[in-house]
Order: C-alpha cells, then sequence, then structure tokens
C-alpha cells in the first residue's frame, strides 16, 4: 500500500506536470523557432567530444563537438531572417544577453555533423596547435524580453547545418538551412 502511494505521489509531482506543459511558452534552456505565430521545437541533440590523431614524423590531431546524424530533421529555407526563443532562464550573464547562446554552423559528413574546436600539428623539431571553443559562430542579435524570455535572429545564413545551445553547454538545438 506504501509502495502504491508512494508511486501515486511521484507522478502527480514528477511526470504529470510535464506531460501538461504547453507548447507556447518555451522551456527554460530550450530553443525554439517562431514560425508565424506558432513555437517550432527544434532538434535537441547532445554533442558529445571526439579526438583523432595519426602520423609519423609529422603527427596532426583534432578535436570536435559531435552530434549523430547527417541532417536535422527540422529544416528553413534559406534567405529568410530566422528568430528562436529560449525560455526564461534563472541564470545571470550581466547586461548583455548574447553572451548567453551561441549559434555554431557545423560541417556535416554522411555520419555525423560536427564543429572542430582545436587542431594540433608535431613536427620532429617542434609543434603547432590552435583551439576556438566557439569554433563555427555566426553572428545573431540576441535580446532579452520583459517575460525573461531571450529573442535570438539571425538574418541570411547559408546553406548548411547549425545548432543553438549555450556558449559551453552539450546540449544543442539542431536545425538545417537548404
Amino acid at each position: 500500500m506504501l509502495r502504491r502511494t508512494l508511486v501515486s505521489i511521484f507522478l502527480t509531482f514528477c511526470i504529470l506536470p510535464v506531460h501538461g506543459q504547453s507548447g507556447d511558452n518555451p522551456q527554460p534552456g530550450v530553443f525554439e523557432a517562431i514560425s508565424g505565430s506558432a513555437l517550432v521545437p527544434l532538434e535537441n541533440a547532445t554533442a558529445t567530444i571526439v579526438s583523432r590523431s595519426g602520423g609519423f614524423m609529422v603527427a596532426s590531431a583534432h578535436a570536435a563537438y559531435q552530434i549523430g546524424g547527417a541532417k536535422a530533421p527540422v529544416r528553413f529555407r534559406g534567405g529568410m531572417v530566422l528568430t528562436f526563443v529560449e525560455g526564461p532562464s534563472a541564470a545571470v550573464f550581466g547586461d548583455d544577453p548574447s553572451f548567453a547562446v551561441v549559434l555554431r554552423k557545423l560541417t556535416a559528413t554522411k555520419k555525423y555533423r560536427q564543429a572542430v574546436f582545436m587542431n594540433a600539428k608535431a613536427y620532429p623539431f617542434g609543434e603547432k596547435s590552435s583551439t576556438d571553443l566557439m569554433s563555427g559562430r555566426v553572428a545573431v542579435t540576441v535580446t532579452r524580453e520583459k517575460d525573461g524570455r531571450l529573442r535570438i535572429v539571425a538574418p541570411n545564413l547559408s546553406s548548411g547545418e547549425y545548432a543553438l545551445s549555450a556558449p559551453y553547454g552539450l546540449s544543442w538545438y539542431c536545425f538545417g538551412v537548404d
């Protein structure tokens, strides 16, 4: 009897509120596109960090954020001004909300999409490396609305795969432009 009561309480307070959430208001940390008067959910994917290295005498290595799948299921036409919203966040980013979100252009292959953030080469008498954790960043306009939501405007994106995320987060919201 106690077990049934505990399960019932768990369902009431944990699962049912999530099930009943409206699609009209984006949730904190969730990015959605505005299409007309509706919100379009973007593909939510977790980026993994992968690295590859190889060579003899001259060795090379790279590290990348990577997402499975060649293309995002959510597609937009090229030449459009795209507008996205993120639900209200409790995080404080100072006066400039543009530090709260990054839009990246991804390189697509047949199996995955990625943003390379580190390249290195080692020679017999030296080495060279570069790291950019904001690799592939695309300029966008980010504003905070009165209700706490972030509005992200991306004008004239070229064809390709893109992802929105927190600057150093691994939870990415992906879409493509055709």
